[in-house]
């Protein structure tokens, strides 16, 4: 920052002018810009260091007449300089205000200058020629603009009233776009404030344990853990780190907080600062970080606004761009629509996302080694942990941006389900680990049936043409979401058919990796399955579909028995077999005209002769 500050800035060619920190809310950016003029306060020793806010002004002469109250100002050199104060008309004209305040600045420099200046010069060792004397007297002052909100501040017609001279630097500090501001192009220089690293955020919590000390090396780790957890969100480390110093008399130790935000969310730290405590060791007037996340989402466009709520529901880290942009498009297809000799209205919203650094680009491990395009939209996106809860929390129809993505994604597992075996593209199977990593994600917090299938899809893809390791962890996630869900409606026959086939498929890619302890686990699978089915029938005994299943649930056991071959396993794979054949012959029975029950047990009779004939 102080580079930028001293290479020079963007207005009227003056040197070390304006500079920019930014970042959305709650990341810490009126703490770098008070820590800078803290650390440099020996550059402004002429002028001094003053700080305005400036939310809701539109111009500099109105953020400028929030100084003209402050005490230090009248305070400020009134032995060398006449007090400021500004006449009527000053007052209701915001142009001759900023004129006024930034003149009494440019006074008070010049004479606390001069006296610096002169103590210099009193110096007896004192050989600098007088232009580096001057330098050395530090003659400037720094404005700080904190939380610029409104872009009109800094158009360029106010940045007309800046003095050409040297003598002043601004500071400004913004969730805006930099680039929205009229001032130049240098702009771009500005210092994007980014989440804490991790070490950064557990020497944060550890500033906040007593004696500056975490109790042993697993609360440490736990801090680590907590680290990881918040991303790095500045003002959730520090909320954290203030609740666990306000109740460190109790014994309270980070191991206890990482238990409570495991098992309430990330959005626990928003409900911290309602303890008095808490509040008071929180030096960010807007305790809470949802409420600085709130003016970002609030000053989107709804096109805008509607690609960050699917980014919210996606895995974080890996966001695919084409998704949220064909996503969005189907929302606002009439409002995106491409118009010849028109700019790309989506790219215009990816400006947008990313100038309020919500949305980040990702490298693309796939598009090292291209030549570097500029103007190229990023394939691949991330979105910080804490944001995209906080978006979760306020998007106003939840069901309906999550049946759109379910619908999406239905519509893409499709793709991958009918071009199985027929040489799909490059294109199509670059998007196929995203896939994975993405149901993965949502199924373990919207296990919805419409997710569970596509899942389910998705990993047969992957067991089949991909990574079998891959394709079994993520069945195993649908497995478990569909278990819970039976848990639920125990007498549910379409929950259990569903558990059934993921059971199956389990046990079949096992039985088909033949790794080492692979066939133990496949059985399991299998005899969980029979289980599953045999409890359905029992509470359904008149259920054609019930008793099928159990049928099937033989076979695959008699099937996976009668290949393994170890002592006892024909016994055993006939006795299964010949079940199977029994409860296909029972439903034949019962639907003597049914062409399926006739083909049931005719199957089952199959089964039973190719075994019998193969163990002689």
């Amino acid at each position: 920052l102080h580079d930028i500050m001293q290479r020079g800035g963007p207005v009227q060619g003056a040197r070390g002018m304006i500079a920019a920190a930014f970042s959305p809310g709650g990341l810490g950016k009126t703490a770098l810009a008070r820590q800078y003029a803290h650390a440099y306060a020996e550059f402004y020793a002429a002028g001094g260091a003053w700080e305005v806010g400036c939310e809701g002004a539109t111009s500099l002469g109105a953020a400028l007449l929030r100084l003209v109250g402050n005490d230090r100002l009248a305070l400020a050199g009134r032995e060398l300089v006449e007090p400021l104060v500004l006449s009527e008309s000053q007052r209701n004209l915001p142009d001759e205000a900023a004129q006024a305040v930034i003149g009494h600045l440019e006074r008070l420099t010049q004479a606390r200058g001069k006296i610096l200046l002169a103590e210099l010069q009193r110096h007896p060792e004192c050989q600098t020629p007088a232009s580096e004397l001057f330098e050395l007297g530090r003659h400037r002052c720094l404005l700080i603009l904190d939380n610029v909100d409104q872009p009109e501040l800094l158009s360029a017609s106010q940045a007309a009233l800046l003095p050409k001279g040297e003598w002043l630097e601004i500071l400004v500090t913004t969730r805006l776009d930099p680039t929205r501001f009229g001032v130049g192009p240098d702009w771009r220089r500005g210092v994007e404030v980014k989440p804490l690293p991790e070490a950064d955020a557990v020497a944060l919590l550890r500033e906040f344990q007593p004696h500056h000390q975490f109790r042993n090396d697993a609360e440490k780790l736990a801090a680590h853990e907590i680290a990881k957890a918040l991303d790095g969100y500045t003002l959730a480390v520090e909320l954290a780190a203030a609740y666990l110093s306000a109740h460190a008399d109790e014994g309270y130790q980070p191991s206890d907080f990482l238990q409570r935000l495991r098992g309430e969310g990330l959005l626990v730290v928003d409900v911290l600062p309602g303890e008095s405590v808490v509040a008071a060791k929180i030096r960010h007037t807007t305790k809470q970080a949802g409420a600085l996340l709130e003016w970002s989402y609030d000053h989107l466009t709804p096109p805008a606004r509607a690609a960050l709520e699917f980014a919210s529901l996606l895995a974080p880290d890996q966001i695919p761009l084409a998704w949220l942009e064909a996503l969005t498009r189907e929302q606002f297809g009439d409002v995106l629509a491409k118009r010849a000799g028109y700019p790309d209205k989506w790219a215009g919203v990816w400006r947008e996302l990313h100038g309020l650094r919500l949305l980040h680009p990702v490298v693309d491990a796939a598009a090292v080694g291209d030549e570097p395009n500029p103007a190229a939209l990023p394939r691949i996106v991330r979105l910080h942990r804490f944001v995209a809860a906080e978006v979760v929390k306020i998007t106003p129809d939840p069901a309906r941006t999550l049946a759109a993505l379910e619908q999406y994604l239905d519509q893409l597992t499709t793709v991958f389900e009918q071009q199985v075996g027929q040489g799909e593209d490059a294109a199509l199977r670059a998007q196929h680990p995203w896939l994975l990593d993405h149901l993965a994600h949502l199924i373990a917090r919207h296990p919805s049936p419409a997710l569970l299938r596509s899942a389910g899809v998705s990993a047969t893809h992957e067991g089949d043409h991909g990574s079998l390791s891959r394709a079994l962890e993520l069945t195993e996630r649908i497995l478990q979401a569909k278990e819970k869900l039976l848990a639920d409606q125990p007498h549910s026959e379409e929950l259990a058919r569903d558990v059934v086939v993921s059971l199956i498929k389990l046990g079949d890619f096992l039985a088909g990796r033949g790794q080492s302890g692979d066939a133990a686990r496949a059985l399991g699978y299998y005899e969980r399955c029979l289980a599953v089915t045999e409890r359905l029938l029992a509470a359904n005994p008149s259920s054609t579909d019930a008793a099928r299943n159990v049928s099937v649930s033989l076979n695959k056991l008699g099937d996976f028995l009668a290949g393994r071959g170890q002592a006892g396993d024909a016994a055993r794979a006939l006795g299964y077999y010949e079940r199977s054949l029994g409860v296909s012959e029972g439903l034949l029975a019962a639907n003597p005209g049914s062409g399926q029950a006739a083909r049931d047990v005719s199957v089952s009779l199959t089964k039973l002769g190719d075994f019998l004939a193969g163990h002689g």
